[in-house]
């Protein structure tokens, strides 16, 4: 397939291969029932397209690898877009869930409970558990957003930096949707154990996948707009820094609600792929400028 030409087979054959690699060292040791272990090995996970993007760049982009891999221009204000879009796509799956779910809005109940599992005695605390939510979250949202943005890079600097230049020539959508295909099947070893849907021991990957083609288009519209990989970046480590803070927020979610993991995420991240839709088919026919004489 012509996909594949032009280094894409050695990419997704370092890509997948590492990192299902470290999906059955995951599944051998029983890492997912020990935290600080899986934790370790899942980061190693995310590194896989990061070094298949590195190898190739340096295989077959010599002379332009700043390029190929999206980190040639500096920063700019598309980043605004990075990190507003993702909280949008947080806030909407939220807001359906409230309203079509049985969920009740109750960050306290569990911010408390999470603590505690983590062996935290909040008796006599002085600050209530429904200040410290919303603490962690201005704090996520903002410095653990920025951090963030560095991490995810393990992911997108495969994905939206030496990848999507490799197949932007295909246009945005199928560029991007063939993007959030291939980054799907690539979390399903890690999905299939259980990360993220533990209630969906087959169908996991299948619903990971789903909303990766959904978010896809998102961050690669972002990336166009800002033109560097960390704009991807950016909006990846806000949604993943906002994303399980918001589900606290909710008690008594059951699937398929799920915040950005489930139906509400998915609903969302359609809505907002039309309206970036509308606005490319809007810039698309917009007449060109032209000068006027003095």
């Amino acid at each position: 397939m012509t996909i594949f030409r032009n280094g894409v087979w050695l990419f997704m054959l370092i890509a997948f291969a590492l990192s299902g690699a470290i999906g059955g060292v995951i599944h051998a040791t029983g890492a997912m029932e020990r935290q600080l272990l899986f934790t370790g090995l899942a980061f190693i996970y995310m590194c896989g397209p990061a070094i298949a993007a590195l190898v190739c760049a340096a295989r077959f982009d010599r002379g332009r690898m700043r390029q190929s891999l999206g980190v040639a221009k500096p920063f700019n204000r598309a980043l605004v877009w990075a990190w507003l879009i993702p909280v949008s796509l947080i806030l909407g799956a939220l807001a359906i869930d409230l309203v079509f779910s049985p969920a009740m809005f109750d960050p306290g109940a569990n911010y408390r409970a999470l603590l505690e599992s983590q062996g935290q005695d909040l008796t006599g605390s002085p600050v209530d558990p429904v200040s410290l939510y919303w603490f962690g979250v201005a704090s996520g949202l903002t410095l653990g957003a920025f951090l963030n943005m560095f991490l995810t890079l393990s992911e997108e600097l495969g994905w939206r930096g030496w990848l999507w230049d490799r197949w932007r020539g295909l246009g945005f959508w199928r560029c991007n949707l063939l993007i959030g295909l291939f980054w799907g099947l690539w979390h399903a070893p890690l999905i299939a154990q259980g990360y993220n849907y533990p209630e969906l021991p087959v169908w996991g990957p299948v619903a990971m996948t789903a909303l990766m083609l959904v978010i896809s288009p998102l961050i690669g519209w972002v990336r166009e707009a800002g033109g560097t990989v960390f704009h991807a970046g950016l909006f990846h480590g806000t949604l993943n820094a906002g994303a399980g803070l918001g589900l606290l927020a909710l008690t008594g979610l059951e699937f398929p609600f799920k915040g950005t993991l489930g139906v509400g995420g998915f609903v969302t991240g359609l809505a907002l792929c039309g309206i970036v839709f509308a606005i490319r088919k809007r810039a698309a026919n917009a007449p060109p400028e032209t000068g006027q004489a003095l």
